[in-house]
């Protein structure tokens, strides 16, 4: 079964979606594995039997499984970006820093070449289609209106995009770039914390909620195997 499958969408626009999500595997500077899009899932999943009665959730009950596609594509922009740029160790210039601020820019334009080659959108092609523009043009945006490449406020930024900045912040918090010092699950909600409006508050509490509880089922798993390790399969 192909990892991405929605109802009322054509196969041949997620072979196309895949195509350039392969060109983004960790190389050239990309690091977000697949962990990334499962996490956006599981918050949105989460989010989703939180607040039901939301219009956005019984228009397209889909949303949670589309948000993994997105999360997959939300960097689409990088390919787009010089890897002298993308792989620079030091701190980035003025410059190259107002480069790296085109990316979601960048991506939307590659997500819309990949559309237009596509007619007769059905309403969940259209769904899918806007809410990969809204995770890829709008995930480094704050709350606070000081995010880019708009600088939109709260009341402007997409749902979908608010739960792709708060896993791509964590994300980017915890894994090992080559050049960080990766923080802990408690460090990394302390940061998102301090941020406050800037990130839907909310959405972090759901986000570490769930890590919280990934961990400790992890803990419960290897205190079983060392307590029988006979239960482990060769």
């Amino acid at each position: 079964m192909p990892k991405y499958s929605f109802r009322g969408v054509s196969p041949t626009i997620i072979e196309a979606l895949e195509h350039e999500i392969n060109k983004l595997i960790p190389i050239n500077g990309y690091v977000h594995g697949q962990a990334l899009p499962d996490r956006v899932e599981a918050t949105s999943q989460a989010y989703m039997e939180k607040h039901p009665e939301l219009e956005i959730f019984k228009q397209n009950p889909q949303f949670a499984k589309m948000m993994n596609i997105a999360a997959a594509v939300h960097d689409l922009g990088k390919l787009d970006v010089a890897n002298s740029i993308l792989l620079k160790r030091g701190k980035l210039t003025n410059e190259e820093f107002a480069e790296i601020k085109k990316h979601p820019e960048y991506g939307a334009e590659r997500l819309k070449k990949i559309f237009q080659n596509f007619g007769n959108f059905s309403k969940e092609e259209m769904q899918l289609y806007v809410m990969c523009k809204n995770v890829i043009l709008q995930h480094h945006e704050k709350g606070t209106g000081k995010g880019y490449p708009n600088n939109l406020t709260a009341d402007s930024i997409s749902l979908e995009a608010e739960i792709m900045a708060v896993e791509d912040s964590y994300d980017a918090m915890t894994i090992n770039r080559g050049y960080n010092n990766p923080k802990s699950l408690e460090e990394a909600k302390e940061d998102l914390k301090s941020w406050g409006p800037a990130y839907n508050q909310e959405i972090v509490d759901i986000s570490i909620d769930l890590k919280q509880k990934e961990l400790e089922s992890f803990g419960k798993l290897n205190n079983k195997i060392v307590e029988n390790p006979s239960n482990v399969q060769n």
